[in-house]
């Protein structure tokens, strides 16, 4: 199954949809007793998301493959002491000998010479077998316009989701597809503004009304519910590798993993949206 379990949620608030909920520790353990049992075998993690990776690391589940993050650099004192001491504390809280993936959060960060140390320092990582892959984590196709050559990555994680089609519409998902970098899909359902019913959309997005009704027409047109058209335009598309969504239920992870499974359908392209300030959430 090309699904990764985000754990942005566990033991914080993410996103817009259903933003009081948190999910604690006995949450989490029946959700990844699901996903494994689902065959749901990767999770993407990071320290700066609560205490995911201290309950990831309790939950005593060990056949998950962890890909973690290096936090943003900006403003930090930096030196391979400081990865190392980042790297050792993620190894024992996640309670884990090494990692699947580790990528660098903000892809900003190695426009500077303190992140081309930290991309130097991964690849020493890599060679001594802490981890098997490196990567990082895009908001624009335009980043890899100016990175992708001197940082080739082994995984790339990027926006994409009905509204937002760049990394398709660049050519890069191609390329990366060309390369065989693995592409890791992210924000699928654009933080759960996809699956919010039309008359619980935040007002903010007023100014977007004409895409929201283009969207919630095709659905009710085609008999279709939100989840089922988000998981089926990741599922449908050979060159997406994962896919990446989060849950803050034990109910939420069992509907998209029946969703998941039965689902079958093309999306339109048509229903994209081309307004930054819409498809990256980060502009809200």
């Amino acid at each position: 199954m090309k699904l990764i379990l985000g754990t942005a949620q566990f033991s914080q608030n993410y996103g817009i949809f259903n933003p009081s909920i948190t999910t604690n520790f006995e949450t989490t353990k029946k959700i990844l007793n699901k996903a494994e049992d689902s065959g749901i075998l990767t999770l993407d993690t990071s320290p700066t998301y609560g205490e995911s990776q201290k309950f990831i690391g309790n939950s005593g589940f060990r056949k998950f493959r962890i890909i973690t993050k290096i936090p943003s650099l900006k403003n930090r004192d930096f030196s391979s002491k400081y990865i190392d001491k980042f790297i050792s504390k993620s190894l024992s809280d996640l309670n884990r000998e090494d990692f699947y993936g580790i990528l660098i959060h903000n892809s900003k960060d190695l426009f500077s010479k303190k992140g081309e140390f930290a991309w130097n320092y991964l690849k020493k990582l890599k060679s001594k077998g802490v981890v098997k892959k490196i990567g990082y984590s895009i908001y624009s196709p335009l980043e890899l316009d100016e990175l992708y050559d001197n940082f080739k990555p082994d995984i790339i994680q990027a926006p994409f989701n009905i509204f937002d089609r760049r990394i398709n519409d660049s050519g890069w998902i191609d390329k990366l597809s060309e390369d065989k970098v693995e592409f890791h899909a992210r924000s699928i359902f654009l933080q759960g503004l996809l699956l919010m019913p039309k008359n619980k959309i935040p007002k903010k997005f007023k100014k977007w009304q004409d895409n929201f009704d283009k969207w919630h027409n095709w659905l009710k047109k085609n008999n279709v519910s939100a989840l089922e058209a988000c998981l089926g335009m990741v599922k449908a598309d050979k060159r997406v590798d994962m896919a990446l969504f989060g849950v803050k239920t034990y109910s939420e992870l069992n509907e998209v993993i029946e969703t998941w499974k039965k689902i079958d359908i093309n999306i339109p392209k048509n229903l994209s949206a081309k307004d930054d300030e819409l498809i990256d959430p980060s502009k809200w």
